[in-house]
């Protein structure tokens, strides 16, 4: 809430606010959040994820085994084929990618490999912008 320059008794301003500003506020903290923490803080990989507490959530849902009180419940699993595109709406700059900056993003991301992926992905999608290119790499573990 800090970062959107909100507090406790102002939280209802929030839905005057603009996705653009949310979603920035968000990205902020999240990268802030990271810092702190280390990935994997709560109970998943990113810095806003359930962390246990011994009244809210005193055990983690699926570890060692799942709680059978939703044992019945159906779940869909499925996969986003470039999920990262959501999580970038923060950053226009990605949207408007060349081939600098797509070998730039992709060098964060794999180093040492950075190569030899950029040109994996370049040959199997050749017709992809840069922009496109770095939404598949991205969205890969």
């Amino acid at each position: 809430m800090s970062e959107l320059g909100l507090n406790a008794k102002r939280l209802p301003e929030i839905q005057k606010l603009s996705t653009d500003k949310v979603l920035a506020g968000y990205f902020s903290a999240t990268a802030t959040l990271a810092k702190q923490r280390g990935a994997g803080g709560g109970l998943g990989s990113g810095a806003f994820s359930p962390v246990l507490d011994p009244e809210v959530l005193p055990a983690h849902p699926f570890y060692p085994e799942a709680s059978r009180v939703s044992e019945d419940v159906p779940v869909m699993v499925g996969w986003n084929k470039t999920e990262s595109t959501l999580f970038s709406f923060g950053d226009q700059q990605v949207f408007a990618l060349d081939e600098a900056g797509l070998r730039k993003r992709v060098e964060a991301l794999a180093g040492k490999d950075a190569d030899k992926l950029f040109k994996a992905y370049k040959a199997e999608y050749p017709k992809l912008s840069p922009s496109a290119v770095y939404f598949y790499i991205s969205s890969y573990p």
